[in-house]
């Protein structure tokens, strides 16, 4: 996996590699894993605010 960061116009861009599937043997964890990052990648800036608000309270 490789996560990569860069600065843009009003924030952050975050693109995320998740590499090493040997296709079509692993198919399943393929698609099972594009699935799962998708409704991670859609909960980041939730947890960031959360994280940031915790942070604020110490």
């Amino acid at each position: 996996m490789t996560f990569t960061l860069s600065k843009v116009d009003g924030g952050t861009r975050l693109q995320l590699v998740h590499s090493g599937f040997v296709l079509p043997k692993n198919d399943t964890a393929y698609r099972n894993m594009s699935e799962g990052w998708k409704t991670v990648v859609k909960r980041l800036d939730t947890v960031v605010a959360e994280e940031a608000s915790s942070q604020t309270l110490h």
